[in-house]
């Protein structure tokens, strides 16, 4: 079961199911070989209707496009139907007869057909897993060009020979025999694709598991390097702080020198005016505390200058 992300915060989600099982159920047995067996007693035989009266929901499209065709054919001499010719009938017959012994034993399919081949393309649904299948003609065989596309030539009897292929690999396509007709083996065809369609959701397991091992060992991988990238950065960062911390050092020196530098000045100056008559003692007074003040200015203990190197660049570790 599906569940909306939106409710996910709610509603504990499943483990998924292990690939290696197990797998046992009431319609389903661990061993392969057993479902297969299960499955051909349980189908029996499967016949092929001579004609479409009653067909599969599948075709239920085409059906109708078909008979629009007729009904514009007895009109008009330019239309006709897509699958009014012995092959054509024949694999609609046989896919039919297929799709029908699948939904007896619960499972789906589905047909699409290509723009401009024409040509049937279905595919199976076996629990949920999708299995794509291909039908056409056996061998070499006569054909007409359409709307730009060759395409099998419509007079082809009905005895032509058929293959069923599936597009899993591994799985051994189903053909026409003189001596045995595809519509002999539509139980044997079924049966096969309900153990593959099993076969192939044990392999998703698998594969869903190893991609979500990789995605962790990728994602741990990128946390390890983010991880490492914000120390790197954080340690440059305390690099270029103690390269400030010695610059601000040095200013300081620089600074202190100059201020003392100045307080010798003034002493030297106020020594050497102080006893001179020319010099007002006030306007000497009020130069010495201007210049005095000056070099506090400088001065980087005064100033808090002293402060910018006093403690050491520390920055929180990762995780603190």
């Amino acid at each position: 079961m599906l569940i909306d992300p939106k409710f996910e915060p709610f509603i504990p989600k499943a483990a998924p199911i292990p690939s290696s099982g197990p797998f046992a159920s009431a319609e389903v047995p661990e061993d392969l070989e057993e479902l297969r067996e299960r499955e051909t007693k349980l189908l029996g035989k499967v016949t092929v209707p001579k004609d479409l009266s009653r067909y599969h929901p599948a075709f239920a499209s085409i059906m109708r496009s078909e008979q629009r065709l007729r009904e514009k054919a007895a009109e008009s001499r330019w239309y006709e139907p897509e699958f009014d010719h012995p092959v054509g009938q024949r694999q609609l017959r046989l896919l039919n007869a297929l799709f029908l012994a699948l939904t007896k034993r619960g499972h789906d399919a589905g047909i699409y057909v290509e723009q401009y081949t024409r040509a049937f393309r279905p595919h199976v649904i076996i629990g949920d897993t999708k299995v794509d299948l291909k039908i056409g003609i056996l061998g070499k065989h006569p054909t007409r060009m359409r709307s730009g596309v060759m395409v099998p030539d419509p007079s082809l009897p009905a005895s032509t020979l058929l293959v069923i292929r599936c597009d899993e690999s591994g799985i051994p396509a189903w053909e026409d025999l003189k001596e045995r007709r595809l519509e002999t083996r539509i139980a044997e065809i079924a049966v096969s694709l309900i153990v593959a369609g099993e076969a192939i959701f044990r392999r998703q397991l698998k594969e869903s598991e190893i991609r979500a091992e990789e995605e962790r060992i990728r994602r741990e991988q990128r946390e390890k390097e983010e991880r490492e990238e914000r120390e790197r950065q954080r340690l440059e960062r305390i690099r270029q702080l103690n390269e400030q911390r010695i610059t601000d050092l040095r200013m300081s020196g620089e600074l202190l020198r100059r201020s003392q530098d100045l307080r010798v000045l003034v002493e030297e100056v106020r020594r050497a005016l102080e006893q001179r008559n020319d010099i007002d003692p006030e306007r000497l007074a009020a130069w010495e505390s201007w210049a005095l003040e000056e070099a506090d200015k400088l001065d980087p203990i005064l100033s808090g200058q002293i402060m910018s190197h006093l403690d050491p660049p520390l920055l929180p570790v990762e995780g603190e």
